[in-house]
């Protein structure tokens, strides 16, 4: 218990993070494989495309649902189950070399997926004290970049330790074990969740800044759209789908440039070391810009190094650009989520995650086939120009949305969850 007082974090916030430790070692190895492994089976670009968006639409179709679900369903079991499912569904995902069920597999992976997706930012509110939550969403980034480092690291050089270990002679066989692995990882992500007991930070009740859908102080406001969340979704559209272009397949876009796996491994390491590094300065320029100010300077900021990745064919300068484009771009990332759950109300967070969360997803299902078609067609460089493009105007609205009017939700009491 003195370890916990000393961070000032709840047990229930700390059983979280414990989670994550196995759960984002194992995710990021799974992803760092996953388009690698399809493409050494065969796959053609456009039907890794299919897979990654089949992915993506199950995490945007069903975020919603599973919103509604939410407050009706224990934490406790909900998080448990579904991360368990996710590794089984994991496993499942290495059985088959048909993209017709590799496709079916990804959507299911990304529906057991979508229950941590919707979760994990009205959990860490629910779990935490307005004083400590801007530090506890950075810790909570900044611990899955560096999990993320680990993974990929590791992820790196695991087909090639299965190959010498167990003699395998194909390269699909020892990606298919190194995937099997970060699946049980993810599995295991799950224990924690049984120790989660009922838990509520008790704070003195207020008005949030922004009152969320349904409140009385929304009855005499103009429609959704032209409030606070409906403007916070349209920022936010418009960087997902500049993101949905390019993310998932840094991996490939490597590989066009002659990278091995184990150098795709150790750049993904480093720049998931510093985005560790970066997120982790999240509180510091919150503390001097606001939350939206930090977001806007750290989303430009990324753009140039969008421009270096779409013209440059030197390795070194590709490997660097990705490593700083990464960190700018996720830098105020744990800002962006903590600022979303405190312009609505501690009822409608769930929900509001939900559109988050279904947004980012349906974006890159939505955008998938489009980057598929266009990296056959044209490479890489037009997916990257556009994506600077969308990246500048999304910090230009948040800019424009919210600078200046940017209130800290103190004193906001999250409703009691039930565990």
């Amino acid at each position: 218990m003195n370890f916990f007082s000393r961070y000032k974090f709840s047990r229930n916030a700390w059983l979280f993070i414990a989670s994550g430790v196995f759960g984002g070692l194992g995710g990021m190895i799974f992803s760092l494989l996953m388009n690698l492994y399809l493409s050494s089976i065969g796959l053609s670009k456009e039907t890794i495309a299919l897979v990654n968006s089949s992915l993506s639409l199950a995490e945007g179709l069903l975020a919603i649902p599973m919103a509604f679900l939410y407050d009706r369903m224990p934490r406790k079991f909900s998080l448990f189950f579904f991360t368990a499912l996710q590794g089984v569904v994991g496993l499942f995902f290495l059985l088959t070399s048909s993209p017709l069920f590799l496709s079916l597999s990804a959507f299911l992976l990304g529906g057991t997926f979508t229950v941590f997706l919707v979760l994990t930012s009205p959990f860490l509110v629910e779990n935490s004290s307005p004083k400590e939550r801007t530090t506890l969403f950075s810790f909570v980034y900044a611990l899955n970049w560096l999990m993320g480092m680990a993974g990929n690291a590791l992820g790196g050089y695991l087909p090639t330790l299965f190959r010498n270990l167990f003699g395998l002679t194909s390269e699909p066989e020892s990606m298919r074990w190194a995937l099997g692995f970060a699946a049980i990882l993810i599995g295991l992500s799950a224990l924690p969740f049984l120790f989660l007991k009922p838990y509520e930070h008790r704070v003195p009740k207020t008005t949030p800044p922004f009152p969320g859908p349904g409140s009385p102080e929304t009855s005499r406001e103009p429609p959704w759209y032209k409030r606070a969340e409906g403007k916070f979704l349209l920022a936010l559209v418009t960087l997902t789908l500049g993101s949905g272009l390019f993310v998932s397949y840094f991996n490939l876009f490597f590989q066009t440039k002659g990278f091995s796996t184990e150098a795709i491994g150790l750049t993904f390491t480093i720049g998931s070391a510093v985005t560790v590094v970066a997120t982790s300065i999240g509180p510091f320029l919150a503390s001097r810009l606001g939350k939206i100010g930090a977001v806007c300077v750290t989303q430009v900021l990324s753009v140039p190094f969008f421009l270096l990745l779409a013209f440059s064919s030197n390795p070194r300068i590709l490997a660097s650009s990705f490593v700083f484009r990464q960190a700018f771009a996720n830098m105020g990332g744990p800002l962006q989520d903590n600022f979303a759950m405190e312009i609505v109300s501690p009822k409608r967070r769930a929900v509001f995650a939900s559109y988050i969360s279904s947004i980012r997803s349906l974006s890159f299902a939505f955008m998938g086939p489009i980057a598929g078609v266009v990296m056959a067609r044209f490479g890489f460089s037009p997916l990257f120009l556009i994506a600077a493009f969308l990246y500048f105007l999304s910090a230009v609205l948040f800019w424009a949305f919210f600078h200046g009017k940017e209130r800290e939700a103190s004193g906001v009491t999250p409703a009691t969850p039930k565990m």
